[in-house]
């Protein structure tokens, strides 16, 4: 974040995160990933990733950045 939050924002933001089940769904997923992530680069620390696979990665992210949506391929 680019500041704390003030005492009424969080309030604000506490109000919101207890009825939103989408924030609370996109919260989950995001610790469930850093978990990944963590254990990932923790196990293969020596391990350079496959280049096809990381070029893949980004075209994937780019398409996801420019359209929303994942490329759909059969």
């Amino acid at each position: 974040m680019d500041r704390k939050l003030t005492s009424r924002e969080k309030l604000i933001f506490l109000m919101h995160y207890s009825i939103c089940s989408v924030c609370r769904r996109v919260t989950k997923q995001m610790n469930s990933l850093r978990r990944l992530v963590y254990f990932h680069v923790k196990n293969n620390e020596s391990q350079q990733p496959d280049p096809k696979f990381i070029q893949h990665l980004r075209e994937e992210l780019q398409t996801i950045a420019n359209t929303g949506q994942p490329d759909q391929k059969p």
